[in-house]
């Protein structure tokens, strides 16, 4: 009879493990990133917050990882400056959220944000596959080899770092 219960007992504690890590996997597929953000705490300007909720609405359907969704958000919000008083709207309003440029030079400007986030997703799987990063520490390292940006990899990591604790605090 001990065996028994202890047969069933051990039964019980396995499978409340495994309820409790699909559903941690159904909601945070990266082990470490919050699985939803209520963006509307990132600002009080419905216009910011309209740019910022299409742009995680469409990098959602990709089959992005919270993770790579968090560090891309980190860098287009950081890129952008939608959340400051310097943002470059007139980017932003060519549905360029990551300064990314035309192969002949100068910004490029893209008909959707859905043709602006696959031409981001594919700059961020060559080279050194920054998509590919563990942490935002080797996102931003990724990126420096890939010489997306020429700033101070130090002032760039801390501009990522600061909007990648935002999105971070306020995911669920």
């Amino acid at each position: 009879m001990n065996k028994n219960f202890l047969l069933l007992g051990g039964l019980g504690v396995l499978a409340l493990l495994l309820y409790s890590n699909s559903a941690n996997a159904s909601s945070n597929t990266s082990g470490n990133a919050p699985g939803n953000f209520d963006l509307s705490q990132l600002t009080n300007d419905p216009t910011d917050l309209q740019y910022i909720s299409n742009l995680y609405t469409e990098l959602q359907t990709r089959g992005l990882t919270n993770q790579q969704i968090l560090f891309m958000l980190s860098q287009c919000l950081y890129e952008s400056g939608i959340l400051t008083s310097v943002g470059n709207y007139k980017l932003i309003s060519q549905n360029n959220f990551a300064g990314l440029t035309n192969v002949g030079g100068g910004y490029a400007s893209y008909n959707s944000i859905s043709d602006f986030v696959t031409a981001y997703i594919g700059f961020l799987t060559k080279g050194s596959n920054p998509l590919g990063a563990s942490s935002l520490t080797d996102f931003n390292n990724r990126l420096q080899q890939n010489k997306y940006y020429t700033e101070n990899p130090q002032i760039y990591y801390n501009g990522l770092l600061t909007y990648y604790n935002e999105l971070f605090n306020i995911g669920t």
